[in-house]
């Protein structure tokens, strides 16, 4: 994968991923739902019940845990039975299974305990709140608190141990039948993997989250699983799949009326016209994109990202100043909403429309800001090849010695990071800039 197609992806994920940060939920509004429901069941207020066992928030599955937990079985069961719909379905069979079984409230402090922390970013202590789980579960209590550690150790770089562990959450959801949380846990893994450069993971990770999805019935997820499959398969070049996916979640997002997520997923499809060379099925995609934009009255990061690709699309075709105007506009946009990352990708490709319009000293000064916004966000690999950018630059300002540092520094950082394709790259360009500084010094 290139440096440009992993830091389109990177800003895909960003607005496509769904439960991105999972936590716990916290344990008085459950332990409260719960008092409700068994009030309700007391009172044999139906409407009551099956209002709790409709909710998102808390889930009706921690209500019918705690309530187990209290030894309240049987309003526990009356709830299960008030629920509708897909995501409950199995749940009176599993609060059956709880019958006779000892109450239990020791994993409770884990959830407040375990959200708190990981709201604040405290991400060892969250870790550290959730040690009594074991590596699986078998309740939803205990499935909520591994999703919660899974988030731990994301948020302290440990990517593998957070995938396997969404991934346990995931599974063990399954085996009770909890829907929304295989869907939950199998999105997180996949992300953890994708962080983690674990590709082959990801794919049948979000494939699960959202087969999940579709069977709850929850167009949204299934939608955004798609979503996030066609990113992975747009960016390993499995374009056929990558249209099919996108395809996939347009429709199911105009059957709901969601036209700005139409608009930015028709500009997707354009960008796959633009990889593979249709250029203009690409321009006739991605101007439809836009006319649903407007439609849309979107301003923001989806509208951005249709823009991006349309700015390619215009390199192309060699209008450099209708380009450089178009990223302009991404630009300011991912100034106003505050996307850092995309901001510092966005500022390298108006950096090389400045290039291809011989405006030397703009296209420098852009790339000197886009190497800060990478360095400051921490992405080393874009950083290489934004120093790599700057030396070239740097060379045709006659800026000599700079250029041999700011070349030297790529070199250097795409070794440390054992990115071949970017070391191969930059050595080719040094080597380049020291033959052509030898021939000026003679």
């Amino acid at each position: 994968m290139t440096l440009s197609r992993a830091s389109s992806l990177l800003v895909l994920l960003a607005l496509f991923v769904a439960g991105a940060t999972p936590h716990a939920e916290a344990s008085g509004d459950v332990a409260g739902a719960a008092d409700a429901a068994k009030a309700a069941f007391d009172k044999q207020d139906k409407k009551a019940l099956a209002a709790i066992a409709a909710a998102t928030e808390p889930d009706p599955w921690l209500v019918a845990d705690v309530l187990c937990r209290r030894d309240q079985h049987d309003a526990a069961l009356a709830l299960a039975k008030a629920g509708k719909g897909k995501a409950v379905a199995r749940l009176h069979a599993w609060v059956k299974t709880r019958k006779g079984k000892p109450p239990a409230g020791g994993q409770l402090a884990a959830l407040p305990a375990s959200q708190g922390h990981l709201s604040a970013g405290r991400f060892a202590e969250a870790l550290a709140a959730t040690e009594k789980q074991g590596k699986t579960a078998t309740t939803p209590i205990g499935i909520t608190i591994l999703i919660a550690r899974g988030s731990a150790y994301r948020g302290l770089r440990r990517l593998q141990e957070s995938a396997e562990t969404f991934t346990a959450a995931a599974e063990a959801a399954a085996k009770i039948g909890w829907l929304a949380k295989v869907r939950d846990g199998y999105l997180d893994a996949g992300k953890s993997a994708f962080y983690g450069q674990a590709w082959a993971f990801v794919i049948p990770a979000w494939e699960k989250a959202r087969a999940a999805a579709r069977t709850m019935g929850d167009p949204v997820g299934e939608a955004g699983a798609s979503s996030n499959l066609g990113a992975i398969y747009f960016q390993t070049e499995q374009l056929d799949k990558a249209a099919e996916s996108y395809a996939a979640a347009r429709a199911i997002h105009r059957k709901r009326g969601d036209t700005a997520d139409v608009a930015s997923l028709t500009g997707m499809l354009g960008a796959i016209h633009l990889r593979a060379e249709r250029f203009e099925q690409a321009r006739r995609t991605l101007d439809e994109a836009l006319a649903l934009h407007e439609k849309a009255k979107d301003g923001g990061p989806l509208l951005a990202r249709t823009l991006s690709h349309l700015g390619k699309l215009q390199l192309i075709e060699g209008d450099m100043e209708g380009a450089l105007q178009t990223q302009l506009r991404v630009l300011d946009i991912e100034r106003r909403v505050g996307d850092p990352r995309g901001l510092a990708t966005t500022l390298t490709l108006v950096a090389r429309a400045y290039k291809q319009l011989g405006r030397f000293a703009e296209a420098q000064e852009t790339l000197t800001e886009a190497l800060e916004g990478h360095r400051r966000t921490g992405n080393r690999p874009h950083a290489a090849a934004t120093l790599r950018e700057l030396a070239m630059v740097h060379y045709r300002r006659g800026l000599f010695a700079s250029a041999r540092t700011h070349i030297d520094e790529a070199v250097e950082l795409f070794r440390t990071l054992r990115l071949r394709s970017g070391y191969a790259d930059a050595l080719s360009v040094r080597g380049t800039l020291l033959t052509a500084l030898g021939e000026l010094a003679e």
